[in-house]
C-alpha cells in the first residue's frame, strides 16, 4: 500500500480483506482452502509410512511353541511313515526273537549275492523248506546281523532274527508302540532300578 506524504490513513484504506472477499473465502470449504495453500506454496505431498509394532513377547512361550510344532510335526511323519509299512509302500520285516537265521521273501528288498544257502527251515505249519541264497539288508550292521537267508516259500512277511543281531552286539528295545535297535559297541545305558525279569539266553 502507497502511503502520500501529509495523507491520513483510514482503517478502510489499511484493512487486508475486503468484505467481499471475506464472504467469498467462507464459502470456500476448508479442505480446498488447505488444497489450494499447498498448491500455492508447492509444497510435495509425502506418501503415509507404515509403521510395524513390534509387541514385545514371552521368549519361553515361544520357544516351546516351536518345539510342540516341531514335535507335533515328527509324529505326523512317524504316522504316515508307518501307514506306508503297513500298506507294504515301504519294505518291512517281522521281528522274531526265535527265528536263528533272518529269513526273506521278496528278492528286491535285499542287495542280493551268489553265495547259496546252505540252510534248511522248519515253517510254522510244521514242514521243511529250503534256502536258495544269501542276501544282505540294505543297512551298514556287522555281520552275521546283515546276512538274509531268502526263503520264497514264507507265506507273508520276511523275518529278523532277534539272536543274530544279539551275536553282532546290538541290543533291541522293545516299547507299547516301537521296536529300536542300538549299537552295542558304543550305546551308554543307565538303569535307575532292578530288572523285573532276567534270564540266560541260549544261542
Amino acid at each position: 500500500m502507497k502511503i502520500e506524504r501529509g495523507k491520513k490513513v483510514t482503517k478502510k484504506e489499511n484493512s487486508i480483506l475486503k468484505p467481499e472477499s471475506i464472504s467469498n473465502l467462507l464459502s470456500v470449504p476448508l479442505t480446498r482452502q488447505v488444497e489450494d495453500l499447498a498448491s500455492n506454496q508447492n509444497v510435495p505431498e509425502k506418501s503415509p509410512k507404515k509403521v510395524t509394532i513390534q509387541v514385545p513377547g514371552n521368549k519361553i512361550a515361544r520357544k516351546w511353541t516351536r518345539r510342540l510344532e516341531k514335535k507335533k510335526q515328527v509324529q505326523e511323519e512317524g504316522e504316515d511313515f508307518r501307514r506306508q509299512v503297513l500298506t507294504g509302500k515301504v519294505p518291512s520285516a517281522i521281528v522274531d526273537s526265535g527265528a536263528t537265521s533272518s529269513c526273506g521273501k521278496n528278492p528286491e528288498d535285499f542287495e542280493q549275492t551268489s553265495e547259496v544257502s546252505n540252510k534248511t527251515f522248519e515253517m510254522p505249519t510244521g514242514g521243511k523248506t529250503r534256502g536258495t541264497n544269501v542276501a544282505k539288508l540294505r543297512h551298514d550292521l556287522r555281520e552275521p546281523a546283515r546276512r538274509v537267508d531268502m526263503v520264497p516259500a514264507l507265506q507273508r512277511d520276511s523275518l529278523l532274527s532277534c539272536s543274530k543281531f544279539a551275536d553282532a552286539n546290538y541290543i533291541w528295545v522293545f516299547t507299547p508302540g516301537e521296536v529300536k535297535v542300538y549299537d552295542g559297541d558304543t550305546v551308554k545305558f543307565t538303569v535307575s532300578e532292578e530288572a523285573v525279569l532276567s534270564g540266560f539266553r541260549d544261542p
